[in-house]
């Protein structure tokens, strides 16, 4: 299926599909990949075409240079600032959004696997993209920290969402801390904002490694556990469920299960008598 527009008329991000991986790289390195109103809209526009495009199974989402995102790009709000405007990204998130601001993967509901592979330094609304993302691996070299109350704003989303990634003394202890701490990947590690800590020259391949095994299954399945667990996370659990049986049961994802289960049998057969 070719893509909805040509990626190469972005210039904050690179986007490539391949094997069924989608790579999308954050690319304002000179600024240390900093969210602003451009990112936002180029970014609308592959999660657009991520969510629908069929070539792309597994998406990967890291950024280019040293740092991986060191949210807003406050030099673009000062600015609007002094001009006696604002920036177009913050109406979206009072519910004012228009089309094409939407910059972060979890409004527009995509139901693929999503790694988060980590180059570098995270702060601020790049955390956006850790507990969005479905798991993440970083470099050694990578640190995590939430500067809001520093520069006197206030963390929502970014604490409430890593709130579902690591305990909520330390989601406290990280927001109250601002730019006095910061969090090495050794510690993320232990914490669960990653999963495993790889060298930096590894650390794509690395992902594309997770990403094709994931591959190896049933990717309905994969898709329809990924929609219970992020609905179960808006439901009480007795609601998420029910309606996670409700969805289990659907025929599209239930298409390739004889099939699969046959194989994993004959399979598990084939072991058996080897041994």
């Amino acid at each position: 299926m070719p893509m909805s527009f040509d990626p190469s008329t972005l210039e904050t991000v690179i986007y490539e599909v391949e094997d069924k991986i989608a790579t999308v790289t954050l690319n304002r390195p000179e600024r240390m990949n900093a969210l602003n109103t451009q990112l936002h809209q180029e970014l609308y526009k592959v999660w657009q075409d991520v969510k629908w495009n069929e070539d792309v199974e597994v998406i990967i989402i890291t950024g280019n240079g040293r740092g991986f995102c060191t949210g807003a790009d406050v030099g673009e709000a000062a600015a609007a600032r002094a001009a006696g405007q604002e920036v177009q990204r913050y109406k979206a998130v009072r519910g004012q959004r228009q089309d094409g601001e939407a910059g972060m993967p979890y409004e527009h509901e995509i139901w693929k696997p999503m790694i988060c592979a980590i180059n570098g330094t995270t702060a601020g609304g790049g955390l956006h993209f850790v507990w969005m993302s479905d798991f993440a691996i970083c470099v050694p070299e990578a640190t995590f920290l939430e500067p809001h109350v520093s520069v006197g704003r206030v963390p929502v989303r970014e604490m409430l969402g890593m709130a579902t990634r690591m305990p909520l003394s330390y989601v406290m202890r990280m927001a109250y801390m601002g730019t006095q701490e910061r969090i090495n990947a050794e510690k993320a590690e232990r914490l669960g904002i990653v999963t495993e800590i790889v060298p930096r020259e590894n650390l794509i391949p690395r992902a594309k490694e997770l990403a094709n095994m994931i591959m190896k299954n049933d990717m309905n399945c994969v898709a329809a556990t990924k929609e219970i667990l992020h609905r179960q996370l808006d439901l009480p659990l007795r609601d998420a469920i029910r309606w996670g049986f409700g969805l289990a049961s659907q025929d599209w994802v239930k298409e390739g299960r004889g099939a699969r289960a046959q194989a994993f049998v004959e399979r598990r057969q084939g072991e058996g008598a080897k041994a």
